[in-house]
C-alpha cells in the first residue's frame, strides 16, 4: 500500500500526491531560486485519464535562512513573470498541467516544518483546465501535501567556491556539501534533523 502524502483538488475533483519536491538553485550572485514540483496519481473521468501536476519554477527569494523561508508566504499574483505568453524554459511561473500547461494565478502557499524532519505544503489559487464549460478557467486549486526538501544546487567550479557562493546566499547551517558522482555541479542538502 503506498503512503498518503497529500491531495491536490481543483473544483470538486481530487488526486493523491504521488511526489512533491521542495528545491533551490544557489547563482553566482543575485537570490536563490524556488522550485516546487507535485505530482499525482490519476483517475478516469469520463473516458479521460486526469493526471494534474502542479509546479513553480524560478521563485526569487530573499530569504536568507531556512526559518525565514518557511516564515514568509509565498504569494504569486500572476503564473507568468510577464504577461500571457508561451511557457519558456527558465522562465518564473507558476503553473497547471492537466491536458495543456497554463498558468495559475492568485498563488498563496504556505510551508511549515513537520515532526518527521520534513515539510508541510498548503498551496491555494485559482487555475484552467480547459475541459467543458465547468472547468474552464478561475476553478479553486487546493493542495495540501507533505513536501520532500532536495537541498540546492550550487552555480559554481570548485568546492571552495561553491561553499562562498552558498555562504553568501544562505546560512549554511544544517546542509553538507555533496558532489554528485558523476555529474557536475555541487550540492548542498538538508541534514535530517537540523531545522
Amino acid at each position: 500500500m503506498r503512503k498518503r502524502l497529500g491531495s491536490l483538488r481543483i473544483k470538486d475533483r481530487q488526486f493523491d500526491v504521488k511526489d512533491a519536491t521542495l528545491s533551490g538553485r544557489v547563482n553566482a550572485s543575485g537570490p536563490i531560486h524556488w522550485s516546487i514540483n507535485v505530482g499525482t496519481h490519476g483517475a478516469i473521468f469520463s473516458r479521460e485519464l486526469w493526471e494534474p501536476r502542479a509546479y513553480i519554477e524560478q521563485y526569487r527569494s530573499s530569504a536568507r535562512s531556512m526559518d525565514e523561508f518557511l516564515g514568509s508566504p509565498i504569494v504569486i499574483k500572476s503564473g507568468s513573470d510577464s504577461g500571457r505568453q508561451p511557457i519558456l524554459p527558465g522562465s518564473s511561473v507558476a503553473c497547471l498541467y492537466v491536458f495543456e500547461h497554463d498558468y495559475t494565478n492568485e498563488n498563496s502557499i504556505h510551508l511549515t516544518g513537520n515532526s518527521e524532519n520534513g515539510l508541510n505544503m498548503v498551496w491555494q489559487a485559482k487555475c484552467v483546465v480547459h475541459w467543458g464549460k465547468k472547468y474552464g478557467e478561475g476553478l479553486d486549486l487546493h493542495i495540501g501535501t507533505e513536501l520532500e526538501f532536495l537541498g540546492f544546487s550550487v552555480d559554481a567550479q570548485d568546492t571552495v567556491l561553491a561553499g562562498g557562493v552558498f555562504a553568501r546566499s544562505f546560512q549554511t547551517d544544517g546542509f553538507h556539501l555533496h558532489l554528485e558522482p558523476g555529474h557536475q555541479g555541487y550540492f548542498f542538502l538538508p541534514i535530517p534533523g537540523a531545522w
